[in-house]
């Protein structure tokens, strides 16, 4: 992400148009390349000298605010060694003991060079300097590999994601056609614990695919955390860009004014995010492997279309689906410590139509100064509580629950 001081953007007739470089520019993929050759030569040195150079480099550029944003991308992939666990204040005060006491000496050496050998003879932590834990002395240990086309492509992704962390939510389209990239989709879309409202959208002219409409609430609806929910959106965004199609648009309170962004598949992002199509969230791929490497357990995890149709044009999004052994299959819904408010909706629905083969599982911190939403929710057979991400076993006896209220009869499901 970029800051806001390396924000790069035109407005025009109230809209945001962020500042895209092309990525095949010569003369930027030069700067590119100058840049990543100086992090990967520079890999032992300390963080001063390195910050020096790139000084030296980016201010002969004509565009000082791009230079330095691509720094900025190039030193969100490096490691620097940091201080650790190390107290080196604690080590610092403990030498600073002993230079006085030798000081005060009978022993102390005459010669410099003597006087610093004595004293740091056993010194077990600041062996490469006294004040190695302050940044400047930070040593660069590695930068992720990265190419001059990559590194700008990047800078475009951050551009636009660096303004979503401003934005009122996103309204975002994408193509429903293919199914497969549909799930990949969502795959992100779960992971980062998005708010949303899901609805097909109705075509525009014969023959247009299918759309899907993704209303997604933004940073200034969430009363905690919002900075972090802000840097979630953020995040999910590449993962729009693999669709086909798709378009996104926003309001964003930036610099005292009012502005909306609007972008589409014109835009030529590039999703950087690597493995995408086998891409599984580590806590739902824990929670599938503890699952099926634990059988007889009466219930089978089996594959689900990427959506479950509500009344109208409403989609839900289920997180997985099961089967038990009498054939009953179960879709499981997962809300987290946000979604209060598409929670309340969803249990407005299965209490207007009870026959549907779904149970929610909520985060217990949603729930946690909501007594009449919690009744509401622990009044439905098989919804159940979870901290964090739900255990296997939790989720099994919500199953049987639900199973046995319905009289072991299989579900209709859509």
């Amino acid at each position: 992400m970029l800051t806001k001081d390396l924000l790069r953007f035109k407005t025009s007739g109230g809209y945001a148009k962020p500042s895209f470089i092309k990525p095949d520019d010569p003369r930027l993929l030069s700067l590119a390349e100058r840049l990543i050759a100086l992090f990967e030569n520079s890999v032992g040195s300390i963080r001063e000298e390195l910050d020096e150079q790139l000084d030296h480099l980016t201010a002969a550029y004509n565009d000082v605010k791009l230079a330095r944003g691509l720094v900025k991308i190039l030193l969100d992939r490096a490691e620097f060694s940091g201080c650790g666990e190390l107290d080196y204040p604690a080590a610092r005060h403990a030498l600073f003991l002993r230079s006085a006491a030798l000081l005060g000496s009978e022993q102390c050496p005459a010669d410099p060079a003597e006087y610093h050998a004595k004293l740091m003879e056993n010194e077990p932590v600041l062996t490469n300097g006294v004040y190695p834990d302050l940044p400047e002395n930070e040593r660069l240990i590695a930068v992720k590999k990265t190419f001059p086309k990559e590194l700008l492509e990047r800078y475009n992704m951050a551009l636009a994601q660096s303004l979503m962390l401003y934005s009122d939510g996103l309204d975002c389209q994408v193509c429903a056609e293919d199914q497969g990239a549909l799930r990949r989709l969502l795959k992100y879309l779960k992971f980062f614990r998005l708010l949303f409202r899901a609805e097909l959208a109705p075509p525009k002219k014969k023959g247009d695919p299918p759309m899907i409409r993704l209303q997604i609430d933004g940073p200034a609806s969430i009363l905690d955390n919002s900075t972090r929910y802000g840097l979630q959106l953020a995040s999910f965004f590449p993962a729009v860009c693999t669709m086909r199609l798709w378009q996104v648009s926003c309001g964003l309170k930036l610099r005292t004014r009012a502005l909306r962004l609007r972008l589409d598949e014109s835009s030529r992002l590039v999703c950087h995010y690597t493995n995408f199509g086998a891409y599984i969230p580590e806590e739902f791929k824990m929670f599938q492997d503890y699952f099926n490497q634990t059988p007889d357990r009466g219930w089978t995890m089996i594959p689900r279309e990427s959506y479950l149709k509500l009344e109208g044009n409403l989609l839900t999004f289920p997180d997985f689906r099961f089967r038990s052994d009498h054939g009953t299959e179960i879709d499981v819904e997962l809300f987290h410590q946000w979604h209060k408010t598409p929670l309340k909706e969803r249990l407005d629905y299965l209490e207007q139509h009870p026959e549907t083969a779904l149970i929610l599982g909520v985060d217990r911190v949603c729930l946690k100064t909501d007594e009449e939403l919690k009744e509401r929710f622990q009044a439905r057979p098989g919804n159940f509580l979870f901290s964090s991400f739900p255990g296997v076993e939790n989720v099994i006896k919500a199953l049987n629950k639900k199973e046995q209220s319905c009289g072991n009869g299989t579900f209709k499901l859509s």
